[in-house]
């Protein structure tokens, strides 16, 4: 049965109801997701905030540490620095004592050749140092005559001079020295030559042994040389030193370059992250005056 609505005010009212009935629809099945979509976005945000928190706890460790580590290198550079200067003035007077030693050690040494010589000048021809130097002439001759004779060279001449002796055997070749060395006659004539050269040197001894002047002289010069052994030692000491207080200040100084350059990292990335960076734990706060009463 078809009922016709013949009331326009009735007809209004319930043409009305299906727009109402729709709003209501969609309120009752709009509602949950629009929550479970805020509820997300909560979440996302909550998530986002702790990551930079975390990332600011992070960077804050970082520029504590650096901080630490600046500070320290910056302590021991200093000692470092301090310990160079100490070096460097010890090696300058150590260079000073030694070049004082060594000027002593040349004074005493030309004042003991010249009493030596004194000693050898006031020998007579038949002293026991005449003869031992006359054995030696002999043994040099008869050394060098096998030498000639073995290397099929004409005789030395009867004046030839020690120069000309001694140039000959620098400019030996290799096989002509091992040829001399191979034959028994020559060594014998070397061997002769070696044991007159040990007598010289103990005539020698004894005549300067026996001048108390001579003897004065020479502790002296051995007091000297035991000094100058010593300035030596501490010069090197001294050089080593400062050669090791040098490589420290540099990797100390390398340290500290990266120090800073972490810490400037972090603080940048801290205001990045609108985080203001702590301040050094070292740094102590100024005290707050107690107020008198």
């Amino acid at each position: 049965m078809v009922v016709l609505i013949r009331s326009p005010l009735l007809r209004r009212h319930i043409a009305v109801v299906p727009v109402f009935m729709f709003v209501l629809v969609l309120l009752l099945f709009a509602d949950p997701a629009i929550a479970q979509r805020r509820g997300m976005s909560s979440r996302i945000s909550k998530a986002n905030a702790a990551r930079k928190q975390q990332e600011i706890e992070q960077l804050q460790k970082q520029l504590d540490g650096s901080r630490k580590l600046l500070e320290s290198v910056t302590a021991k550079g200093a000692m470092t620095q301090a310990q160079l200067a100490a070096a460097r003035s010890s090696a300058l007077s150590a260079r000073e004592a030694l070049r004082d030693a060594e000027k002593q050690d040349h004074e005493i040494s030309k004042k003991l050749r010249g009493i030596e010589d004194g000693i050898l000048d006031a020998q007579s021809d038949d002293s026991e140092y005449a003869k031992a130097l006359d054995e030696i002439h002999l043994a040099q001759r008869a050394m060098d005559t096998e030498l000639h004779r073995i290397l099929k060279r004409p005789p030395p001449a009867d004046d030839e001079d020690e120069a000309t002796r001694l140039s000959e055997l620098a400019h030996l070749t290799t096989e002509e020295r091992e040829k001399l060395a191979t034959d028994s006659r020559y060594t014998t004539k070397q061997d002769a030559l070696h044991l007159a050269m040990d007598k010289l040197s103990a005539v020698k001894t004894k005549l300067f042994g026996a001048s108390d002047e001579w003897k004065k002289a020479h502790e002296e010069r051995r007091r000297i040389n035991q000094e100058e052994a010593k300035q030596e030692l501490s010069v090197q000491g001294a050089a080593n030193n400062s050669s090791a207080s040098r490589k420290e200040l540099r990797t100390t100084a390398e340290i500290a370059a990266f120090a800073r350059a972490s810490i400037s990292q972090a603080e940048s990335r801290l205001k990045a992250l609108g985080a203001k960076p702590k301040a050094p734990t070292s740094e102590k706060k100024p005290e707050k005056k107690k107020s008198t009463p």
